[in-house]
Formats: C-alpha cells, structure tokens, sequence
C-alpha cells in the first residue's frame, strides 16, 4: 500500500474509533506483512508464500483470473496436462497454485491460478 494512502486509512481509522467504529475500521484497513522466515505473506484473509513445484491435471479444470473459485474463468487445462506452480496461496481455507504470470505483492495478486484440489 502506498505511503499516501496508508496514511489516510490509518488517520480516517483514529477518526473512526474515536466516534466508536473501532472494529469497522480495523476491519477496512488492510494488511501485509512478511515473515521473512518462512517466506509467507498475508495479505487481508489471503496468505500466500513462493512455490516450485509440478503437477499433473487430474480432471478438466478452469484456470482463473486470482486465487478464488469466485475469479473469472481465463483458460482451462485438461486431463494429465502438467503445471508447474510458482506461487500457492490460501484464501478462505482452499488452496491455490500460480501457474503463469505470477505477481504476488502489496500491490495486488494476479497471475493465472488453478485449485490445488484439481492437480495431483
């Protein structure tokens, strides 16, 4: 997050637990932070960490725009097709694997993502 607009979040938050919204405006600011020791990164709910590893395909599976099953639909991959995963993120308890374009930092999340469920 920009300096700018950290500051405006954190001072619209003081103003907010002022009035007694502490909990809305905790809620609204969002998070990052790094720990450098095992390599994760969260950020709000999602968390996510570098990842080298290849996989096979285990059955017809849309290839999407973020790590969430909500994403938009970009591509699909197909049976014993292999996948090599840059990134893996968790984001609301299911797993999700980068497999092109990965960009994972304060500045968003993007890339093209399959379900860690839908390779082997």
């Amino acid at each position: 997050m920009k300096f700018g607009m950290r500051a405006a979040v954190l001072t619209a938050g003081t103003a907010l637990t002022l009035w007694g919204f502490g909990a809305t405006a905790q809620a609204a600011i969002p998070t990052s932070t790094t720990i450098a020791t095992s390599g994760v990164e969260a950020l709000g709910t999602i968390q996510c960490r570098p990842d080298n590893h290849k996989y096979t395909v285990k059955r017809i599976a849309p290839v999407r725009k973020g790590p969430s099953l909500n994403a938009a639909q970009i591509d699909v991959r197909y049976p014993d097709n292999e996948v090599r995963s840059y990134n893996e993120c968790v984001n609301g308890g299911k797993i999700f694997i980068c497999i092109a374009s990965c960009h994972v930092s304060d500045d968003g999340i993007r890339g093209q993502w399959m379900f860690r469920g839908d390779v082997r």
